[in-house]
């Protein structure tokens, strides 16, 4: 299983210090979910400690 969030989900908060209309993605990235939307991607009840 492949997951990912969108690159520019503003819960992240990251500065890319590169201008959005200069960002090249691939057809796969351009699709990603945002955080709030992607709780598939954890499984919250796996102990990992």
């Amino acid at each position: 299983c492949e997951g990912a969030l969108a690159w520019d989900d503003p819960a992240l908060k990251i500065d890319w210090k590169v201008p959005a209309d200069k960002i090249i993605l691939s057809g796969k990235d351009q699709h990603h979910e945002r955080l709030e939307e992607a709780g598939w991607l954890f499984d919250y009840n796996e102990n990992l400690y």
